[in-house]
């Protein structure tokens, strides 16, 4: 049964950009692989870490919302384990989003445009008329 998660993990702050971006496609891969889908990616940055974790203070914060089969949790978890550059992570269950939802945001109710200021001396002339 195919169900709705978020992802988020540390990737060290010591690598260069281009490596954090192949350490994220890497666990897309794995996802993929594992028969999920992504559903939101969120962009990485930098985060100052709360306390030290390996001796490092910053980390790069990447976070994905995913839907995948509720089996292949654990070898997600085990994969991302094995990578030695991410320092922490968390998979937890999150409730689906709703189609509709995201429909709603695409359209958008388009703001009405300006009127002059003789426009609508005009208009409450004809009304009052």
């Amino acid at each position: 049964m195919e169900r709705f998660y978020e992802l988020t993990y540390l990737v060290s702050a010591k690598l260069e950009q281009k490596e954090v971006e192949s350490i994220i496609q890497k666990v897309k891969d794995i996802i993929k692989k594992l028969e999920g889908k992504i559903y939101e990616e969120l962009p990485f940055y930098k985060v100052r870490l709360g306390y030290p974790i390996n001796k490092e203070e910053e980390a790069y914060l990447v976070s994905f919302d995913l839907f995948l089969p509720a089996q292949n949790v654990e070898s997600l978890k085990k994969e991302i384990e094995q990578e030695k550059n991410i320092l922490r992570h968390i998979i937890f269950k999150k409730k689906a989003p709703k189609e509709e939802a995201k429909i709603s945001e695409e359209k958008k109710p388009q703001k009405p445009k300006k009127v002059e200021l003789e426009e609508l001396d005009k208009k409450l002339e004809e009304i009052l008329e």
